[in-house]
Formats: structure tokens, sequence, C-alpha cells
């Protein structure tokens, strides 16, 4: 008769343990997080738990660190076309979620350049417009184009494992739309983890993919060429599902 109150006292306890475990942790993580924003990011404060849990599906130390990774891995990919992030004036984040990654690309840009981020994610883009306006633009864009830029704003466009979540439809209609804002012979590059873009994307490519990770638009129409896929980060996407991370680069340029 007596041990029920004793062990109701005992589970309560334990229950308060565990919150406690779950906040130091929590302030372990921001710890990391403070000392990561003064290298990497400037300064800027990191954003709350819950925006980054949505981009990355955790809220983890090194969630700005990885930021930095991300834009090392972009100044990888541009150089192997001869190209250096120093020479782009104007650049767009699609997809920008809470800014992860464009904080990281503030940090390291000149000051001649400008960065917009757009998402579809209003508190995130709210959250940004107030805590990291001195690093970038900000812009909500809706599930379908168009976004609010006009034509050929862009010489450098990024996007960061969003046409992974998105369906053939819809993955068609935005890199039309992303074409629309890039300006004449420069780039646009989707980084993409887990499921592949759509094969009706592809499959205008002139030829067998190869490992240059170039394609062109041609007459409105899309030609998109599959690159190679080592495998160098294994992130968890929206779904829950883990996969090896692989990247696509396109150029745009006219056709005369």
């Amino acid at each position: 008769m007596n041990r029920l109150p004793i062990q109701t006292g005992v589970a309560a306890r334990l229950e308060q343990l565990s919150g406690l475990e779950a906040k130091v942790r929590d302030l372990e993580t921001f710890s990391v997080q403070l000392q990561d924003s003064l290298k990497q990011v400037g300064g800027l404060i990191p954003p709350p738990p819950h925006l980054q849990a949505r981009v990355s599906g955790v809220y983890h130390p090194h969630f700005l660190r990885h930021g930095e990774s991300l834009v090392h891995q972009l100044r990888s990919s541009l150089s192997r076309i001869g190209k250096d992030l120093a020479c782009f004036h104007s650049i767009l984040d699609f997809g920008c979620g809470c800014g992860r990654v464009l904080c990281a690309l503030h940090f390291q840009s000149g000051s001649s350049q400008e960065i917009h981020g757009t998402d579809i994610d209003t508190e995130a883009i709210g959250w940004c417009r107030a805590n990291y306006s001195k690093a970038a633009m900000f812009s909500v864009n809706p599930e379908m184009p168009p976004l609010s830029y006009p034509p050929h704003t862009f010489d450098l466009i990024y996007s960061i494992s969003i046409f992974t979540h998105l369906p053939e439809h819809m993955q068609l209609a935005w890199l039309e739309e992303l074409r629309r804002v890039t300006k004449r012979g420069d780039i646009c590059s989707p980084r993409r983890t887990g499921a592949s873009i759509s094969r009706s994307s592809r499959k205008s490519c002139a030829a067998t993919p190869s490992k240059r990770d170039f394609a062109t638009f041609r007459l409105g129409i899309p030609r998109v060429c599959r690159t190679s896929t080592k495998s160098r980060v294994t992130r968890r996407n929206t779904s829950g599902v883990s996969g090896p991370s692989s990247s696509m680069s396109l150029r745009f340029r006219s056709e005369r």
C-alpha cells in the first residue's frame, strides 16, 4: 500500500532529471554554436532551436559549422569551372531557411557583393529579417513561381536540398523560374540530397551525363545533367531518409 506513493515520487524525480539533462544538452549546443558564430559568421546569433530543427531535423552543436562547410563545397564546385565566389556580385540563396549557409557566405564575401535569401517559411524569413538584415535581403516565395525578382537579376544562385523535396512538376517550374532570374551566361547551382532530380528534367540532355557538372537551358527547355555522387556528407531530409549527398551545377548560357 505504501509503495505506490514512493513509485510515483521516483517517476516524477526521474522525469525532472530527464528534463534537466535535455536543458544541459541544449546549453552545451548553444555554447558550441556561440563559439562557431564568432569564428564562422562574424558573431551573428544562431537561429532559434526550432528553426534549426526545420532545416536539419535536429538541434545540433555544429549547425553553423555545417553551413561553413557547404560554402566551402560551393567554392570547390565553382573552382572546377574556373570561377571564384569573389567574381559574383549578386547572389541568391534559393530556399535559405533560417540563413545557415547564407550567413557563412556573408562572412566570407566582399563588401561589393549583394546577397539575397528567399524561402517559403514565413517565420524563418521574418526571423532572418529581424536578425540578419546586415547579412542579406530576404523575401518569402510562394509554393509555385514566380519569384518577386525581375529577369536576369542574379549572376549566382545556389540551393541546398530543395529539389529533393519537390514533385516533378514543381522541379520543372522552379528550374525554369531560376533560369528567368539568372543573368545570361551565369550560374545556378542546386545541391540535392538523397532522391535525384526527376528523370523528365534530365531526359533532354544532349549527351550521356559526364563528370562535368554543366548543363544548359536551350529555348526554355531545361537540360540538366547529373554529376558524380561522391559521398561527402550524409544529411537527414524532412522525410527522415538519410543518404549520400551529391551536387549538381547548371550553367545557363544563351544560344545564338
